[in-house]
Protein backbone atom coordinates (compact mmCIF):
# COMPACT_ATOMS: atom_id res chain seq x y z
CA UNK A 1 0.00 0.00 0.00
CA UNK A 2 2.84 2.44 0.78
CA UNK A 3 4.53 2.36 -2.67
CA UNK A 4 1.09 2.12 -4.23
CA UNK A 5 0.13 5.45 -2.62
CA UNK A 6 1.88 7.19 -5.54
CA UNK A 7 -1.05 5.91 -7.61
CA UNK A 8 -4.00 6.99 -5.43
CA UNK A 9 -6.55 4.33 -6.47
CA UNK A 10 -3.97 1.55 -6.06
CA UNK A 11 -2.76 2.82 -2.68
CA UNK A 12 -6.29 3.23 -1.29
CA UNK A 13 -7.31 -0.26 -2.46
CA UNK A 14 -4.31 -2.00 -0.85
CA UNK A 15 -4.58 0.09 2.32
CA UNK A 16 -8.25 -0.82 2.82
CA UNK A 17 -7.46 -4.50 2.23
CA UNK A 18 -4.58 -4.30 4.73
CA UNK A 19 -6.84 -2.77 7.38
CA UNK A 20 -9.49 -5.45 6.82
CA UNK A 21 -7.00 -8.33 7.02
CA UNK A 22 -5.29 -6.72 10.02
CA UNK A 23 -8.57 -6.41 11.91
CA UNK A 24 -9.33 -10.09 11.21
CA UNK A 25 -5.94 -11.06 12.66
CA UNK A 26 -5.89 -8.71 15.65
CA UNK A 27 -7.10 -11.49 18.02
CA UNK A 28 -4.68 -14.11 16.67
CA UNK A 29 -1.23 -15.04 17.94
CA UNK A 30 0.15 -12.45 15.54
CA UNK A 31 -1.67 -9.58 17.21
CA UNK A 32 1.42 -7.34 17.25
CA UNK A 33 2.04 -7.79 13.53
CA UNK A 34 -1.65 -7.17 12.80
CA UNK A 35 -1.59 -3.88 14.73
CA UNK A 36 1.63 -2.77 13.02
CA UNK A 37 0.08 -3.69 9.65
CA UNK A 38 -3.05 -1.65 10.36
CA UNK A 39 -1.01 1.37 11.47
CA UNK A 40 1.13 1.16 8.34
CA UNK A 41 -2.01 0.74 6.22
CA UNK A 42 -3.53 3.82 7.86
CA UNK A 43 -0.45 5.86 6.94
CA UNK A 44 -0.64 4.55 3.36
CA UNK A 45 -4.36 5.39 3.22
CA UNK A 46 -3.79 8.98 4.37
CA UNK A 47 -0.85 9.36 1.94
CA UNK A 48 -2.95 8.07 -0.96
CA UNK A 49 -5.80 10.43 -0.11
CA UNK A 50 -3.33 13.34 0.09
CA UNK A 51 -1.93 12.61 -3.38
CA UNK A 52 -5.45 12.12 -4.75
CA UNK A 53 -6.67 15.47 -3.37
CA UNK A 54 -3.50 17.23 -4.55
CA UNK A 55 -3.91 15.85 -8.09
CA UNK A 56 -7.55 16.92 -8.16
CA UNK A 57 -6.60 20.44 -7.04
CA UNK A 58 -3.91 20.71 -9.72
CA UNK A 59 -6.35 19.55 -12.39
CA UNK A 60 -8.97 22.03 -11.22
CA UNK A 61 -6.38 24.83 -11.26
CA UNK A 62 -5.39 24.01 -14.83
CA UNK A 63 -9.03 24.08 -15.89
CA UNK A 64 -9.50 27.37 -14.10
CA UNK A 65 -6.53 28.84 -15.97
CA UNK A 66 -8.00 27.77 -19.30
CA UNK A 67 -5.62 24.91 -20.12
CA UNK A 68 -7.56 22.27 -22.07
CA UNK A 69 -7.16 19.01 -20.17
CA UNK A 70 -6.29 17.12 -23.35
CA UNK A 71 -3.14 19.24 -23.74
CA UNK A 72 -1.67 18.40 -20.36
CA UNK A 73 0.10 15.30 -21.63
CA UNK A 74 0.14 15.99 -25.36
CA UNK A 75 3.90 16.05 -25.90
CA UNK A 76 3.80 13.46 -28.71
CA UNK A 77 4.19 14.80 -32.24
CA UNK A 78 3.96 13.50 -35.77
CA UNK A 79 5.79 14.57 -38.92
CA UNK A 80 4.08 16.28 -41.84
CA UNK A 81 5.81 16.82 -45.20
CA UNK A 82 4.94 18.97 -48.19
CA UNK A 83 6.89 19.87 -51.37
CA UNK A 84 7.86 23.17 -49.70
CA UNK A 85 8.70 22.29 -46.08
CA UNK A 86 8.37 19.71 -43.34
CA UNK A 87 7.41 20.14 -39.69
CA UNK A 88 6.02 18.36 -36.65
CA UNK A 89 2.56 18.92 -35.19
CA UNK A 90 0.83 17.52 -32.08
CA UNK A 91 -0.10 13.90 -32.63
CA UNK A 92 -3.75 13.07 -33.22
CA UNK A 93 -4.70 16.25 -35.09
CA UNK A 94 -7.01 15.82 -38.09
CA UNK A 95 -5.10 16.86 -41.21
CA UNK A 96 -6.78 18.15 -44.36
CA UNK A 97 -4.34 18.40 -47.25
CA UNK A 98 -4.54 18.01 -51.01
CA UNK A 99 -1.93 15.61 -52.35
CA UNK A 100 1.18 17.50 -53.50
CA UNK A 101 0.05 20.77 -51.93
CA UNK A 102 2.08 22.97 -49.58
CA UNK A 103 -1.15 24.13 -47.91
CA UNK A 104 -2.79 22.19 -45.09
CA UNK A 105 -5.16 22.48 -42.15
CA UNK A 106 -4.72 20.53 -38.90
CA UNK A 107 -7.32 20.67 -36.15
CA UNK A 108 -8.19 19.04 -32.85
CA UNK A 109 -11.66 19.76 -31.47
CA UNK A 110 -10.80 18.28 -28.07
CA UNK A 111 -7.87 20.64 -27.57
CA UNK A 112 -9.58 23.52 -29.33
CA UNK A 113 -6.48 23.93 -31.46
CA UNK A 114 -6.02 24.70 -35.14
CA UNK A 115 -2.88 25.02 -37.24
CA UNK A 116 -3.14 26.23 -40.82
CA UNK A 117 -0.41 26.89 -43.36
CA UNK A 118 -1.04 28.54 -46.73
CA UNK A 119 1.50 28.99 -49.49
CA UNK A 120 0.53 31.70 -51.99
CA UNK A 121 2.02 33.25 -55.10
CA UNK A 122 1.58 36.99 -54.55
CA UNK A 123 2.51 39.14 -57.57
CA UNK A 124 4.76 42.13 -56.83
CA UNK A 125 5.27 41.09 -53.21
CA UNK A 126 8.66 42.21 -51.91
CA UNK A 127 10.33 42.25 -48.53
CA UNK A 128 9.79 46.03 -48.46
CA UNK A 129 6.00 45.76 -48.71
CA UNK A 130 5.61 42.53 -46.70
CA UNK A 131 4.39 44.36 -43.58
CA UNK A 132 1.79 46.29 -45.60
CA UNK A 133 0.42 43.11 -47.17
CA UNK A 134 0.45 41.29 -43.81
CA UNK A 135 -1.39 44.06 -41.97
CA UNK A 136 -4.07 44.20 -44.67
CA UNK A 137 -4.64 40.44 -44.51
CA UNK A 138 -4.66 40.44 -40.69
CA UNK A 139 -7.45 43.03 -40.68
CA UNK A 140 -9.55 40.71 -42.84
CA UNK A 141 -8.84 37.78 -40.50
CA UNK A 142 -9.81 39.80 -37.40
CA UNK A 143 -12.99 40.96 -39.13
CA UNK A 144 -14.10 37.34 -39.45
CA UNK A 145 -13.60 36.63 -35.71
CA UNK A 146 -16.43 37.69 -33.36
CA UNK A 147 -14.92 40.09 -30.86
CA UNK A 148 -11.51 39.72 -32.49
CA UNK A 149 -8.74 42.26 -32.16
CA UNK A 150 -5.05 42.67 -32.97
CA UNK A 151 -2.92 42.62 -29.82
CA UNK A 152 0.50 43.18 -31.38
CA UNK A 153 2.33 43.10 -34.69
CA UNK A 154 6.00 43.25 -35.54
CA UNK A 155 8.67 42.33 -38.07
CA UNK A 156 10.41 39.08 -37.19
CA UNK A 157 11.92 35.94 -38.69
CA UNK A 158 10.59 32.40 -39.05
CA UNK A 159 12.95 29.48 -39.67
CA UNK A 160 15.61 32.04 -40.74
CA UNK A 161 13.29 33.71 -43.28
CA UNK A 162 11.97 37.29 -42.98
CA UNK A 163 8.47 37.42 -41.52
CA UNK A 164 5.83 39.67 -40.04
CA UNK A 165 3.94 38.40 -36.97
CA UNK A 166 0.46 39.36 -35.82
CA UNK A 167 -1.05 38.25 -32.50
CA UNK A 168 -4.85 38.04 -32.34
CA UNK A 169 -7.30 37.64 -29.47
CA UNK A 170 -11.06 37.30 -29.13
CA UNK A 171 -13.48 38.02 -26.30
CA UNK A 172 -14.22 34.31 -25.83
CA UNK A 173 -10.67 33.72 -24.56
CA UNK A 174 -9.26 32.27 -27.78
CA UNK A 175 -6.05 33.62 -29.27
CA UNK A 176 -3.76 33.02 -32.19
CA UNK A 177 -0.60 34.02 -33.98
CA UNK A 178 -0.14 34.57 -37.71
CA UNK A 179 3.30 34.66 -39.25
CA UNK A 180 3.56 35.99 -42.81
CA UNK A 181 6.82 34.49 -44.05
CA UNK A 182 8.60 35.87 -47.10
CA UNK A 183 10.31 32.92 -48.78
CA UNK A 184 10.57 31.51 -52.29
CA UNK A 185 9.11 28.01 -52.39
CA UNK A 186 8.06 25.66 -55.18
CA UNK A 187 4.47 26.92 -54.93
CA UNK A 188 4.65 30.55 -53.87
CA UNK A 189 6.53 33.44 -52.32
CA UNK A 190 4.38 33.99 -49.20
CA UNK A 191 3.86 31.38 -46.48
CA UNK A 192 1.09 32.20 -44.00
CA UNK A 193 1.24 30.22 -40.75
CA UNK A 194 -1.74 30.49 -38.41
CA UNK A 195 -2.10 28.83 -35.03
CA UNK A 196 -5.24 29.33 -32.93
CA UNK A 197 -5.96 27.97 -29.45
CA UNK A 198 -9.29 28.12 -27.64
CA UNK A 199 -9.09 29.29 -24.02
CA UNK A 200 -5.51 30.30 -24.68
CA UNK A 201 -2.96 30.80 -21.94
CA UNK A 202 -0.10 33.25 -22.51
CA UNK A 203 2.15 30.59 -24.05
CA UNK A 204 0.12 27.90 -25.79
CA UNK A 205 -0.73 29.66 -29.05
CA UNK A 206 2.75 30.79 -30.11
CA UNK A 207 4.65 29.39 -33.07
CA UNK A 208 7.85 28.42 -31.20
CA UNK A 209 7.15 24.68 -31.23
CA UNK A 210 6.22 24.76 -34.91
CA UNK A 211 9.27 26.79 -35.87
CA UNK A 212 11.66 24.53 -33.93
CA UNK A 213 10.78 21.56 -36.15
CA UNK A 214 10.32 23.49 -39.42
CA UNK A 215 12.65 22.65 -42.32
CA UNK A 216 12.51 24.26 -45.76
CA UNK A 217 12.74 21.81 -48.66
Amino acid sequence: ALPGSLLPIVGITFAVLAIVFGSLSVHSVRKALAIIGMITAGIALMTSIFFWVNSAQNLAEKRKNGVPIATISSAATESLSTPCYSLKIPKGMKITQTAGSCTFLASDANRGEQIQVKVLQVPQLTLANLSTAAKADAVNVVGAIPGGSIVSQKASTFAESPAFDVVLKATDGSAGTISYVYDTTTQGNLVIILRVQAQATPDNYGLESIESSWAWL
